[in-house]
């Protein structure tokens, strides 16, 4: 029995040691064919695993010639964003190849398969994007974005115009004042009738009460015709100073250059 579990334990080892040959021997075929093909990050990964000490030293000496050349073929990009005056700004963010990367490593240099890729970057106030093409062997290629100057902050501060004042009161003044010269008519007409009948009937022998009576219709449309005199000029002048309160909007426009004041509305 002993020497049945021998001969089976050796043929396990066997096969298990086979199977780790095979799978370095494959790594080390995959390896060539993602270097031919470009992908040179994913032929170190494989000549990586086919170093291990778990493969036979025939292959781990070939894996490791291949490693180093394949080290210093990988090219590498190293991302900086300044602004106008060249001075570094903070990232918020980085994207290469859509793929999210820390902010970190954008200082470093950060190994990437030749060819075209698309780098983007974020900071506080901009988001920024373009393509770079990588050669072999280009080490620590710089990429750098300049951010640009900020758009001029245009803030529109119209001082608001002042409440107009109703308009009920010159109106009133206004009626007012037809009424008052309609007054001044009528007892001006007929203060007028009735002296030109004392005129014809009894002067100079008229009696006090009729000259009175005369006299008083004149003082009221004189009167009448001083009020609505007044009230006519109180209106004209509450129209007029409304009007002057009524200023045109001013519309302030605030730039990085400076500052303008443009004036708006009907004089």
């Amino acid at each position: 029995m002993r020497p049945f579990v021998f001969i089976v334990a050796c043929v396990l080892l066997a096969r298990f040691a086979h199977a780790k040959d095979n799978l370095c021997v494959s790594q080390a075929e995959s390896a060539q064919e993602w270097r031919k093909a470009g992908r040179l990050l994913e032929s170190q990964q494989a000549l990586r695993a086919c170093t291990a000490d778990v493969c036979p030293k025939v292959i781990r000496k070939d894996c490791q010639v291949w490693l180093d050349e394949v080290e210093q073929e990988v090219p590498s990009v190293v991302v900086r964003v300044v602004d106008k005056q060249g001075i570094d700004v903070p990232l918020v963010s980085l994207r290469i190849d859509d793929k999210p990367i820390p902010i970190n490593a954008a200082v470093l240099a950060m190994p990437l398969d030749p060819g075209p890729h698309t780098i983007g970057v974020a900071t506080q106030t901009h988001t920024l994007k373009q393509t770079v093409v990588l050669r072999v062997r280009e080490h620590a290629r710089v990429v750098t974005f300049t951010e640009p100057r900020l758009a001029p902050i245009v803030a529109e501060q119209p001082i608001p115009r002042p409440r107009t004042r109703s308009q009920v009161l010159p109106w009133s003044l206004l009626a007012g004042s037809g009424a008052a010269l309609a007054s001044f008519a009528y007892f001006g007409m007929t203060a007028r009738n009735d002296a030109e009948d004392l005129r014809s009937s009894c002067a100079p022998d008229c009696s006090d009460d009729k000259v009175y009576g005369v006299k008083y219709r004149l003082w009221i449309a004189d009167a009448s015709l001083g009020v609505g005199i007044s009230l006519a000029a109180a209106a004209t002048w509450w129209w007029i100073v409304d009007r002057r309160q009524e200023r045109p909007p001013i519309e302030l426009r605030v730039a990085g250059d400076g500052a303008h004041v443009m004036w708006q509305g009907a004089f």
